[in-house]
C-alpha cells in the first residue's frame, strides 16, 4: 500500500484502495484544496479521518520566480498564517481557509489554484491573441469589468493589450462545452455574448439580464449565465439540515412558482427543492452563507432569513427585509441583506471613476462637511458611502442606484450657444467680456451718447489707451467700480468714468412681489441709482459684497443690488457645472438649508440653482462672479479658478496667504506649475472687497487734509475718532504725512459731502 509522509500532518498517509471508497469517502472533503475527494486518488489517515487528493499531496513546497510575486519565493502552507486561518488570495480575491502559498515578508498570498495559473493562455472568446496573466488590471484606477460575467474586478487578470480584453482568473477556467443538469438532452457551448440581435438576453436560471459570456443552446435556444452555469445539483442547507435540496429547472408545482423559504419572495427559476418536504429556495438565498464575517463589523452575523421590519445600521432605513444580525448578545448590529452584498466597487453613469464601498467616513475626511453629491444631504461619520477619493466624491448607499436617468442626463446639455439668451462664466473681466456683450446684445449696438443717465451731467467719449489724462493711469468704472481698459465715458465737470456699457444699462429692473415689499400694486420698480456721497457704501442682497457703485433700489422693500448682479440674465452656463444651465432663483425667507457649490457658505435669497430639478448643485452670486484668472504678487503665473476634484494634488491643500487648510470641496485659485493654492477671499481681486473702488477721496471737517480710502489701515493703525483697530480693514488715510485714519462710521458721521477725485 503506498504511503506518504506529508508536512501538513503528524502520522503518515495512506492511499485509498478502491474498496475504501464508499460514498461517505467520496462526499469527504480534501484539506488541501478544500473540493470533494470523488474518484480522484487520494491519501487518507485513518485515525484522523481526514483526507488529502494526490495532487495536493505533491504540491511544490516552495514556489519561486512565480510570475506574479518574482521578488521572493511562496511557501506552502496548510492554511493562512493568521489568527482566524483565513485569508483573501491575492489571484481570484476569494477568502481562503486550506493549503497557502504565502511570502511571509509581503503577506502575499495565494490558493493552490491560482499559484499554478500559466502566465499565457489562448481562450477560445479571444482567439484572435493570447491572454497575459497580470497582477492587476492594466488601467490607471486598477479595475476593470471582467467580459466574461461583467463583475468589476481588481484582482490577478488576463490580458490582451492589443484588444483591451480582460477575464478575470475564474472566467479564464471556463470550458468551452458543458452538459448540465437543467438541459441534459444537448450540450451547452461557451458563446462570448448572447446570439440574438441585441446581444441580450435572459438567464433560464435566475431570470436577469444577460449581455456576457454565455452558455448557449442552439437547438433549444437555452441560456444560461456563468453563475448559473457553476450551480451544484445537490446541497446541504443550514435552513433544511435534515435533507439535501436538489436543483431543479423550475418549481415543481404545477403553476410553476413558489415562494422562496428564505425571502418569501416569489419565484419561477431556478430551485433547489426538498421532495420530502417540499421545502425550496431561490438559487439567491440557496447560495447565500449562513454565517458572515463581514467587513463592516467586528463580530459574526447570522442570518435572519424571514423579513423583519428594523432600522439597518447600514443604509438607516426602517424596512422589512430578511437580514443579517450580529451573533454577540449584547452587540445590536443588525444590517439588511441586500445591504451586507452591496458590491465593493460600483460605477455610477454621472462620475468618471469607479466608486469603493467605505462603511464609515474615514477618518481624513471626517474634519471637513462632506454631502452626497446624488441627494445633497450630509454623510454622517457612520454612514455606509460610496467614495471616489481623488474626487472627494460622495454618494450614500442608498443613493448609489438612484437613477434620475441617463435620458435626463442628455437632455440636460446646453444647447448651441447662440440659442439662449445668457452668458458664459466665469470670465476674465466682468465688463468686457461679460456686460459689454449682454448689454450689447439686449439692446443693440452700443450706441454713443452725450448725457449720462442717471444725474444729466454732461459726458465726453474717450478711449483711456489713448487720452493724455488718463494714459498710464488705474481707470476704475463709478458704476459696476471694474477696471476700464478700452473706451470709456467721462463726466465733463469731474473725474468720473463710466464703461460704454454701464451709460447704456437700464435704469429700472422688476423683481417679483415678497413678503416684505410694500408697494400696493404692481411689481416691485428697482431703479438704479448713484451714491450719495463717498461714504455710500451698501451691501447687496445677491452677492453680499459691500459696493461703493451704482446700485438698483426697490422702492417697495430693502432690496438693493449692485450694478453687476442686477444685469446678469436669468440664466448662466458656469464652468464648474458644465452639464446643466444655471437659473436665478429667488427665495424668501433666506433658504438657509442651501449651501453654496463654490464656498460652502449658505446661499442669500438670490442664488443660482441647476435648470434640472432632479440636480442638486447651487451657486452664489459672489461665486458665481468670481474672475477666471487673477494675479498675485507671490506667483509670476496668473492663478486660475479651479473646481474640485483636483486629480494633480490628492493631498491636503494649504492657502499661500493664510496658511489654513483649503477644502477640498471648494473653489481655489491655483497655479499648478508653482503648486500654489489660494483662498479666493485672500486673493484681492476676489476677496469681499473686490466691488469697491479704493482711491477715492472726501474731505471731513475735523481734519485739515482730504482723506483716501485704503484697502486696509498699517499694522498698529487706529481710527483716530473711536480708536478701533484699522489692521488689516478698509480704512480712510490722509493723504498728507500725518498718520490721520479714520474708519467709515466715523467718515460717515463726519463727511461734508464735498467728495473730490
Amino acid at each position: 500500500m503506498e504511503e506518504l509522509k506529508h508536512f501538513s500532518h503528524e502520522q503518515h498517509l495512506l492511499i485509498l484502495e478502491k474498496g475504501e471508497r464508499d460514498e461517505t469517502v467520496q462526499k469527504s472533503i480534501c484539506y488541501g484544496c478544500g473540493a470533494p475527494v470523488l474518484s480522484e486518488p487520494t491519501y487518507s489517515c485513518k485515525e484522523c479521518s481526514i483526507f488529502l487528493h494526490r495532487r495536493c499531496a505533491e504540491l511544490p513546497e516552495k514556489l519561486s520566480d512565480h510570475p506574479m510575486h518574482p521578488q521572493h519565493r511562496l511557501t506552502l502552507l496548510e492554511k493562512p498564517p493568521n489568527k482566524e486561518g483565513i485569508c483573501d488570495c491575492k489571484g481570484c480575491g476569494q477568502s481562503w481557509r486550506n493549503f497557502t502559498y504565502h511570502c511571509n515578508t509581503c503577506n502575499f498570498n495565494l490558493d493552490i489554484s491560482c499559484a499554478k495559473l500559466p502566465k499565457e493562455i489562448s481562450h477560445a472568446m479571444h482567439p484572435q491573441h493570447r491572454l497575459t496573466l497580470l497582477e492587476k488590471p492594466p488601467n490607471k484606477h486598477g479595475i476593470c469589468d471582467c467580459e466574461g460575467c461583467g463583475q468589476s474586478w481588481r484582482n490577478f487578470t488576463y490580458h490582451c493589450n492589443t484588444c483591451n480584453f480582460n477575464l478575470d482568473v475564474s472566467c479564464a477556467k471556463l470550458p468551452e462545452k458543458i452538459s448540465h443538469a437543467m438541459h441534459p438532452q444537448h450540450h451547452l457551448t461557451l458563446l462570448e455574448k448572447p446570439p440574438n440581435k441585441e446581444g441580450i438576453c435572459d438567464c433560464e436560471g435566475c431570470g436577469q439580464s444577460w449581455r456576457n459570456f454565455t452558455y448557449h443552446c442552439n437547438t433549444c435556444n437555452f441560456n444560461l449565465d456563468v453563475s448559473c452555469a457553476k450551480l451544484p445539483e445537490k446541497i446541504s442547507h443550514a435552513m433544511h439540515p435534515q435533507h439535501h435540496l436538489t436543483l431543479l429547472e423550475k418549481p415543481p408545482n404545477k403553476e410553476g412558482i413558489c415562494d422562496c423559504e428564505g425571502c418569501g419572495q416569489s419565484w419561477r427559476n431556478f430551485t433547489y427543492h426538498c421532495n420530502t418536504c417540499n421545502f425550496n429556495l431561490d438559487i439567491s438565498c440557496a447560495t447565500e452563507d449562513r454565517k458572515l464575517n463581514h467587513p463592516s463589523h467586528a463580530h459574526t452575523l447570522k442570518f435572519v432569513p424571514k423579513p423583519v421590519t428594523f432600522e439597518c445600521h447600514a443604509c438607516w432605513e426602517r424596512k422589512e427585509d430578511v437580514s443579517y444580525l450580529c451573533t454577540s448578545s449584547s452587540c445590536p448590529y443588525w444590517i439588511h441583506k441586500r445591504c451586507a452584498s452591496s458590491p465593493t466597487i460600483k460605477k455610477r453613469w454621472d462620475h468618471d471613476h469607479p466608486l469603493s464601498l467605505a462603511y464609515c467616513l474615514s477618518d481624513d475626511y471626517i474634519a471637513y462637511e462632506f454631502s452626497c453629491d446624488v441627494c445633497d444631504q450630509m454623510i454622517k461619520p457612520n454612514d455606509w458611502n460610496y467614495y471616489c477619493g481623488p474626487c472627494r466624491h460622495f454618494v450614500h448607499l442608498t443613493c448609489i442606484n438612484a437613477r434620475v436617468g441617463l435620458l435626463h442626463q442628455m437632455r440636460g446639455l446646453p444647447t448651441k450657444w447662440g440659442q439662449r439668451r445668457t452668458i458664459m462664466l466665469p470670465r476674465d473681466n466682468y465688463y468686457e467680456e461679460v456686460a459689454r456683450e449682454w448689454i450689447a446684445r439686449e439692446l443693440g449696438a452700443l450706441r454713443g451718447l452725450i448725457r449720462e443717465p442717471i444725474c444729466g451731467h454732461p459726458v465726453v467719449h474717450l478711449d483711456v489707451r489713448e487720452d493724455a489724462t488718463a494714459r498710464g493711469k488705474e481707470i476704475t468704472c463709478e458704476a459696476c467700480t471694474e477696471p476700464i481698459v478700452s473706451t470709456c465715458y467721462k463726466r465733463v465737470t469731474s473725474n468720473h468714468f463710466l464703461h460704454d456699457a454701464c451709460v447704456m444699462q437700464q435704469t429700472a429692473l422688476y423683481h417679483p412681489p415678497n413678503p416684505s415689499c410694500n408697494v400696493p400694486s404692481g411689481k416691485p420698480k428697482v431703479e438704479l441709482t448713484s451714491p450719495a456721497s463717498t461714504c455710500g457704501f451698501f451691501k447687496c442682497d445677491a452677492c453680499n459684497l459691500d459696493s461703493n457703485g451704482y446700485s438698483f433700489n426697490c422702492e417697495g422693500c430693502s432690496l438693493r443690488l449692485d450694478v453687476k448682479c442686477g444685469n446678469l440674465p436669468k440664466e448662466v452656463f458656469h464652468g464648474s457645472h458644465r452639464q446643466h444651465w444655471l437659473i436665478s432663483a429667488r427665495e424668501y425667507p433666506v433658504p438657509n438649508q442651501k449651501r453654496c457649490k463654490g464656498c460652502g457658505d449658505f446661499v442669500t435669497c438670490l442664488y443660482f440653482k441647476c435648470s434640472r430639478n432632479y440636480c442638486s448643485f447651487v451657486l452664489g452670486y459672489d461665486c458665481a462672479l468670481l474672475p477666471k484668472r487673477v494675479k498675485h504678487r507671490w506667483d509670476k503665473h496668473p492663478l486660475v479658478l479651479s473646481f474640485p476634484p483636483f486629480f494633480e494634488q490628492p493631498d491636503k491643500f494649504y492657502c499661500e496667504v493664510c496658511e489654513e487648510e483649503i477644502h477640498p470641496r471648494h473653489w481655489q485659485y491655483r497655479c499648478s506649475e508653482c503648486d500654489q493654492s489660494f483662498h479666493p477671499r485672500c486673493i484681492p481681486q476676489a476677496s469681499s472687497s473686490r466691488n469697491i473702488k479704493f482711491g477715492i477721496t472726501t474731505d471731513v471737517g475735523a481734519h485739515p487734509h482730504a482723506l483716501k480710502l485704503v484697502p486696509e489701515g498699517e499694522y498698529r493703525s487706529a481710527c483716530s475718532s473711536c480708536k478701533a483697530s484699522l489692521y488689516g480693514r478698509r480704512a480712510f488715510k490722509c493723504t498728507a504725512t500725518c498718520k490721520f485714519y479714520l474708519c467709515h462710521d466715523c467718515v460717515a458721521e463726519r463727511s461734508a459731502d464735498t467728495s473730490t477725485h
